[in-house]
């Protein structure tokens, strides 16, 4: 049998795992606490046993689930942040180095509503847009906006946001930032490059044209599908 003996609240508290006959292991919780007569003096002793099996199957299952989390997020060249009820950074991926120039060490502890005057400070109104619809508990998608670096460089990511809600609360959120500044440069050099060509009209007429033959793709698509 194995024991794990703590105080808490005055009362001693021991978890124990032990085999049953069966050849198989439970976790019970075994809770001391002393019993006061009229006098004030310790008159004897109050215990309980609680079988908390499930439970520490479930903190296991856990524990498993969130190292595979950890292992994914590590290994990822996009940044992973997660947030908690304050939507303070609790764990930013290593990659935060790559994507933002700082350390995740120095950003834990931060107030996502702090990086609109520092790594959002050039879109600030974007970033506030996208704070602002995480509070209400709205989850978002591939929102392109830019950043900038810790040494002053500026970076297009795309941000996607995951709000975790409890029993109607906010409690969380989880956070995907994909540097996407190779396909933002292209996109910008290409539409420079139109622009000379046809001017800025002509563009604009363009890409009216080419939103308007995606919309009947896309609604033949819906047709068909």
């Amino acid at each position: 049998m194995r024991a794990y003996v703590f105080r808490k609240d005055g009362c001693l508290n021991a978890q124990t795992s032990h085999a049953t006959p069966k050849e198989t292991r439970i976790s019970t919780l075994v809770r001391v606490s002393r019993l006061y007569n009229k006098s004030g003096d310790v008159a004897g002793s109050i215990e309980s046993i609680r079988d908390i099996t499930e439970l520490k199957r479930i903190e296991e299952k856990l524990r498993k689930s969130e190292e595979r989390f950890r292992g994914m997020a590590e290994h990822s060249s996009d940044l992973i942040v997660v947030l908690n009820k304050e939507l303070e950074a609790v764990y930013l991926s290593p990659s935060s180095k790559n994507i933002n120039g700082y350390e995740p060490s120095e950003l834990i502890g931060k107030a996502v509503d702090g990086a609109a005057n520092t790594v959002f400070s050039d879109c600030q109104q974007e970033f506030l847009k996208v704070v602002a619809e995480l509070k209400k508990g709205t989850a978002l998608d591939n929102i392109e906006i830019c950043l900038t670096k810790k040494d002053g460089s500026q970076a297009y990511i795309d941000i996607s946001v995951v709000p975790v809600i409890e029993q109607g609360i906010l409690t969380g959120a989880q956070v995907l930032i994909r540097d996407i500044t190779e396909r933002k440069k292209t996109e910008l050099a290409t539409q420079a490059l139109m622009v000379s060509m046809v001017g800025t009209t002509g563009y604009n007429s363009l890409r009216k044209i080419v939103c308007t033959i995606q919309s009947w793709i896309h609604a033949d698509c819906v047709l068909l599908g």
